[in-house]
């Protein structure tokens, strides 16, 4: 007994010894973060268990002159939240950068060269380091061109350091970078030296053939290094049998009291928790006194008091969780949802009430369409499609008494996301609930009328038909509804309404007058949605017309009107007819004015609709002064990212595209699609471009009867309604066709042709009279015509609201493309 007592001693002895809360690096890794300092991006890829966090953490403790500023990605939050939260930091350093960083929005294709621009003139006035934790996490959105801003910034104090799993595709060039520091997992590898330099710091003197077994058995990694150091610092020997998963569970979670071990399985679906959720998850104020920042591989930020999983425990805690019973793990997952609710963060509680098929609870949440644009994001669009089907039609039997309103913001996504089918049934399900009196009767007066709002859009485009629907909204919601929100785009993206409501041929005056009879009771009942689209229609027809002065006039009003209620999508379209009526002009102030407010726009929006409306415009416009750019792909992509109701408008940009470069094959192969599209939506104005090109198409192809036949058709359709623009923008392609097939083509329609000819020329001379000013981007073109001024570069920064490094900056790009030196060779050119 004695014996035994002794040797107990002298074990809990060597057990005080053994220190386990050590930091050890390699002399390889401590000479490779020394050069962080020197480098503007580091990056540290390496698979969890390496220590890259923690190797960083302990590197910066020594910097006492320095900003670092931490920030941790999670699989938990929306893309949006991951960005806002890198635009918060940012607005810490400089303001104006980071806020308008945030107003863009998340990087996408239209707006990522301004995004690159803004952060190539980040102002950082003292050593600052950003460090990216998790950055797998986000790294999707994170392009070559904004690298390359990081890279090149104008700031020689501002450095980046990303920790990552991975490394995509889109940023393997960092790892051959001149400009880039990268530390892969070889440097955060422990050799035999350093297995043996651990130990001994931690108290214990390996044998030969311990380090034989420790190396093979951690391949270098720290973290099963370090968990046979917590067990041996308990029994005096490695744990030699199992895996890297089972040794944290004996190691840590054994240790812990079984309430306590339940807390951490429930509290694993979320990567940083904070005291609130302890004892929220916990149900009792007790967990407050729970000292969780002593576990292993349970981070505490004692500054803001979170607890952050290290990814590998995080993974065992999960895999507990999978071993639980179905009952546990639903009450789990329901508390999860709840605390989400509770926190407003709706989007998540929704897809933690999905993961459980808690659809009634899901349906409770939908009050509004942003939640939509919050999901979406998330999902490919296949994908969001199956979710949205999956909560909407699972129950809808019974749910559509119980959340008629969840029922008709659903039923509206489906009709934007061109999924007539499901958008009917359930119009028919509300019609349904509604006559078996099983709806509320304190509500069911707001039902009817929003049910007639959205079934108004049944009828889209038939104006007067959805008048009629919206009459009848109207008056059930004595003129105010909730369904749709002034911030949807009017447009749904489509930057032309004439595209959008021109629905039959020889009825255009008759869409005018019913336009100007029922949007202005549309309007007031929904917020201003729509405000000035009666005035922007007449502008469009104006100018298809070719009535370019009545256009004009007639764009100033809508313009008014559209910004009085912020309906970005229609001011974008009258400026979009305004910018046509430039070209008629051949007015390149007009034109410059122009692009200077859709550059703005750019700047300021990050509605995803509104965005592709300025893509489709700026190709437009391209396509009309010949500009040299890939169009086809470009084009391409934006097809693929919009709404049906403007992909009409991105066919008919895409047949020009291939028209140009002669692919007539191509423009026959896309007519099916285009015009059944356009059949669908009674898009007459997408079926007379195209019959236009298949005519261009066909004279191509050397088939001169069939493109006679038809741009006869095209003439069918097009002059009833006295439409002319389409025959003018496309008169360089045209003209051979009426030319070769001998077709009579009308006096009235050739002057405006001639006329439209006539301002391109002038405003292509005008605006590329220096051929190397294609090259120029919108943003250095503005700076290009003040700096060949010889203004200054403050006074340039100042008339465009820009930084003057970011002048500097678009200087260097203007020099090099134009091959010029200073101001004054600009101003010879």
């Amino acid at each position: 007994m004695a014996h035994s007592r002794q040797n107990n001693v002298r074990s809990l002895k060597k057990q005080a010894t053994i220190k386990t809360n050590i930091h050890y690096f390699s002399t390889t890794l401590k000479e490779a973060m020394y050069n962080i300092p020197m480098f503007p991006v580091t990056v540290v890829e390496a698979a969890s268990g390496y220590g890259k966090t923690t190797c960083i953490r302990y590197f910066f403790k020594s910097f006492n002159d320095a900003d670092v500023r931490w920030i941790s990605f999670s699989e938990n939050d929306t893309a949006i939240q991951a960005w806002e939260r890198w635009c918060h930091t940012l607005k810490r350093i400089d303001a104006d950068t980071g806020t308008r960083l945030s107003a863009l929005g998340l990087p996408s294709l239209y707006n990522i060269d301004e995004i690159s621009q803004l952060l190539c003139e980040i102002r950082c006035e003292e050593p600052t380091y950003i460090v990216f934790d998790n950055f797998q996490c986000i790294q999707k959105y994170f392009t070559k061109g904004i690298w390359e801003a990081f890279l090149f910034n104008n700031s020689e104090y501002l450095h980046i350091v990303v920790l990552t799993q991975i490394i995509h595709r889109e940023s393997e060039f960092l790892t051959h970078c001149a400009k880039c520091l990268y530390l892969s997992s070889e440097e955060l590898t422990f050799k035999k030296t350093d297995i043996v330099a651990y130990f001994k710091k931690a108290g214990v003197i390996l044998t030969n053939s311990q380090l034989d077994f420790l190396l093979t058995y951690s391949e270098g990694w720290i973290a099963p290094l370090y968990l046979q150091l917590l067990h041996y610092s308990k029994h005096q020997e490695f744990q030699s049998t199992v895996a890297i998963h089972a040794m944290i569970e004996n190691v840590i979670l054994d240790t812990l009291e079984k309430r306590q071990r339940q807390l951490l399985i429930a509290l694993s679906f979320f990567d940083t928790f904070t005291q609130e959720q302890l004892i929220y998850f916990d149900g009792s104020i007790e967990a407050s006194n729970y000292r969780f920042e002593k576990i292993p591989l349970l981070a505490y930020n004692d500054k803001e008091a979170t607890y952050t999983f290290h990814s590998i425990l995080r993974e065992v805690l999960q895999l507990e969780f999978s071993k639980l019973s179905k009952t546990h793990q639903t009450q789990i997952v329901l508390q999860s949802a709840q605390w989400y609710a509770s926190t407003q963060n709706i989007a998540n509680a929704i897809l933690m009430y999905c993961k459980i098929e808690q659809y009634n609870k899901v349906l409770s949440l939908i009050d509004s369409s942003l939640i939509f644009d919050n999901i979406s994001l998330r999902y490919s669009k296949e994908s969001y499609l199956l979710w949205l089907r999956k909560i909407a039609l699972t129950h809808i039997e019974e749910s559509v008494y119980l959340y008629p309103l969840a029922y008709i913001l659903i039923a509206f996504e489906f009709f934007t996301q061109n999924c007539y089918e499901e958008y009917g049934m359930i119009c028919q399900m509300l019609h349904a609930a509604i006559e078996d009196e099983g709806i509320e009767r304190d509500s069911i007066e707001k039902i009817k009328g929003e049910l007639a709002l959205i079934e108004s859009f049944s009828v889209f485009n038939h104006i007067a038909k959805m008048g009629l629907y919206q009459q009848k909204a109207y008056n059930l919601l004595q003129g105010k509804s909730s369904a749709i929100l002034p911030r949807d785009p009017w447009t749904f993206g489509n930057p032309s309404v004439v595209s959008l409501y021109w629905s039959a041929v020889g009825k255009l005056e008759e869409h005018m007058e019913d336009m100007g009879r029922c949007m202005p009771l549309y309007s007031s009942m929904v917020k201003g949605h729509g405000m000035g689209a009666d005035t922007i229609f007449r502008a469009e027809i104006a100018l298809f017309r070719g009535e370019e002065h009545l256009a004009e006039n007639l764009c100033y009003k809508g313009i008014s009107q559209a910004r009085s209620t912020n309906q970005e999508s229609l001011y974008l379209a009258a400026v979009f007819v305004l910018q046509r009526v430039a070209i008629f002009y051949g007015s390149k102030h007009m034109y410059e004015l122009c692009q200077s407010y859709l550059y703005d726009s750019e700047k300021t929006r990050a509605i995803h609709y509104e965005l592709s409306e300025i893509v489709l415009i700026n190709e437009h416009m391209h396509l009309q002064l010949q500009v040299q750019f890939d169009h086809e792909e470009a084009i391409k992509k934006v097809i693929d990212k919009i709404l049906p109701m403007s992909s009409t408008f991105g066919f008919c940009l895409l047949a020009r595209a291939l028209l140009l470069q002669g692919k007539h094959v191509e423009v026959q192969m896309l007519f099916e699609e285009a015009m059944g599209v356009a059949e669908a939506l009674n898009s007459q104005l997408t079926k007379v471009y195209f019959t236009l090109y298949m005519a261009i198409a066909k004279m191509q192809a050397n088939q001169i009867e069939m493109a006679q036949e038809y741009l006869s058709k095209a003439f069918d359709i097009a002059l009833p309604d006295k439409i002319i623009l389409p025959f003018a923008e496309n008169y360089d392609l045209l003209k051979k066709v009426s030319n070769e097939t001998g077709l009579e083509v009308p006096l009235y329609v050739t002057q405006v042709c001639n006329r439209y000819k006539k301002g391109v020329q002038l405003l292509s001379k005008s605006l590329y009279s220096n051929e190397a000013l294609i090259e120029l981007t919108p943003s250095e073109y503005e700076v290009y015509k003040l700096a060949a001024l010889q203004k200054k570069n403050k006074d340039i920064a100042n008339t465009l609201f820009v930084s003057e490094n970011t002048v500097k900056t678009h200087l260097a790009h203007i020099y090099s493309k134009l091959g010029v030196n200073s101001k004054k060779e600009l101003h010879s050119l």
